[in-house]
């Protein structure tokens, strides 16, 4: 599996997406064959702790046989970014474009907000950068950055409208088995008739193939991804009143529209606000920072957006919701297929595989503290609690108990019955050996004694063996 997402090249990608870049005349000017997943440092921020950062990038084992060969941390190159916007070597391009349906066109009209591209149903998205990041825990998260913009530092639309980026959301980040999830089209084949690629998991999909070939090999049998989960940062001005800031936090968490208007009571338990200007709100399909601009705002909250939210809060999301998935997947058993009433030694490890894991994970993985930070802290602790993170782990660590304690009872019952087979063949020698000295005769007398046995001593001496023989066997034949 590793081996394939490593060997993976831009020729790979640019034709599986039909990209445009593959019908320009620069296409082969350049190494299309170098690998498109390039080793990186996740970018973290300084004051996390340092466990933290060895967890992004200083683990040099992993808990699966086949990770030890692929690096912690994976970047998408720069040039697979440009290409993937629709560009050529070493340029952007158009970016990609989205066509929401007409039910969303219909609510943001009456907003006054049109379509940018065409005027009708399209606007712009730019990828910005893609990682791959796969911890101690065996969980992989594909982070894909994504700007609903047009590409280049000057763009010449950039959404502005938080209720745009609810409704891109709502439709982009679908579970994988959604059909609405609305297709993605690169601006320079707008023109041309190519396979729709679904949402940003269908992106994925090609950077990632064996998540798409799960049947492909015995290897991959148990691979699976969860839904898309994101996490939005986005800024509004102030003269947005108070009610509807935390409300389009609510929203943009949630993927939902203003079709759905939330109850004022919903905002406590899922949001953290230390500061006027600035809330976080957390749901299981999302969350999101919201910042508050004024003409007077400091660069600190200026810049908010792509110091603190890139460098600390998007790493402790993709963190914790490694976490998430990993308690998750161990707590419903979605890993292991056992037959508990008569498992077999290959099972038995299993389960012992099944424990080790949790036992990495509370070691190596598990921790109190992201840095010295309240805003971190609190940020990362929010998030755990609405991921339900300690109740998953507490539930998880009595069902390795469980475990634990039917491993030793389902060991200590075969050594047992294997020591009760050793006493009853013990039995069956002295049992034997009593015979012997009752008759007087054993198998030498019996067949080289002179004169001969008597025929009826010898049919009593080979009876009673017989018998006993047969009470023996009897006893050590295993009861269904």
């Amino acid at each position: 599996m590793l081996k394939t997402i490593q060997s993976l090249s831009l020729t790979d990608v640019a034709n599986a997406l039909e990209l445009p870049v593959i019908h320009t005349e620069k296409f082969n000017q350049c190494d299309t064959s170098i690998p498109i997943w390039q080793p990186a440092q996740y970018k973290t921020d300084p004051r996390f702790d340092d466990h933290l950062h060895k967890i992004f990038n200083g683990r040099s084992t992993a808990t699966q046989q086949d990770n030890k060969a692929l690096p912690l941390c994976l970047a998408l190159s720069t040039e697979g970014v440009n290409w993937l916007n629709g560009g050529k070597p070493g340029q952007q391009g158009a970016g990609i474009n989205v066509r929401l349906p007409n039910s969303s066109v219909q609510r943001l009209s009456e907003q006054q907000i049109i379509a940018p591209v065409d005027k009708v149903r399209t606007w712009p998205l730019q990828l910005s950068e893609i990682w791959c990041v796969i911890f101690n825990t065996g969980i992989g998260v594909c982070i894909v950055e994504v700007a609903y913009q047009s590409p280049g530092k000057k763009p010449h639309y950039a959404i502005q409208s938080p209720l745009e980026i609810q409704e891109l959301n709502y439709h982009l980040a679908r579970n994988k088995q959604n059909k609405q999830t609305l297709p993605l089209c690169w601006a320079a084949n707008a023109d041309k008739e190519t396979t729709p690629v679904l949402g940003l998991a269908g992106i994925v999909n090609h950077l990632l193939p064996p998540l798409k070939n799960t049947n492909d090999t015995q290897s991959l049998k148990s691979l699976h991804w969860e839904s898309t989960y994101t996490y939005t940062v986005a800024e509004v001005d102030d003269s947005t009143d108070d009610e509807n800031f935390r409300q389009q936090a609510f929203r943009l968490a949630r993927k939902y529209t203003d079709a759905y208007i939330p109850s004022s009571g919903q905002f406590a338990n899922s949001e953290y606000r230390f500061f006027d200007n600035l809330v976080h709100h957390f749901a299981l399909e999302g969350c999101c920072t919201l910042i508050r601009l004024s003409p007077n705002s400091p660069e600190a909250i200026t810049q908010f957006a792509q110091t603190a939210c890139r460098m600390a809060y998007e790493p402790i999301v993709t963190l914790v919701y490694s976490e998430m998935v990993f308690l998750r997947a161990m707590t419903q058993g979605s890993n292991i297929d056992i037959d508990l009433r008569n498992p077999s030694e290959q099972e038995l490890e299993q389960l012992r595989h099944y424990r080790t894991r949790l036992y990495n994970y509370r070691l190596n993985s598990r921790f109190a503290y992201v840095s010295g930070l309240t805003l971190h802290n609190d940020f990362f602790q929010h998030l755990r609690n609405t991921f339900n993170i300690d109740s998953l782990l507490k539930e998880l660590s009595t069902d390795v108990e469980e475990i634990e304690a039917f491993i030793s009872m389902h060991l200590e019952e075969k050594n047992q019955r294997s020591l009760n087979k050793v006493k009853l063949l013990g039995s069956l020698f002295a049992a034997l050996v009593l015979l012997t000295d009752l008759t007087g005769l054993n198998l030498h007398t019996l067949f080289f004694s002179s004169p001969p046995v008597p025929p009826i001593m010898r049919g009593l001496f080979w009876g009673a063996m017989g018998a006993i023989i047969f009470g023996f066997v009897t006893t050590l034949k295993p009861k269904k």
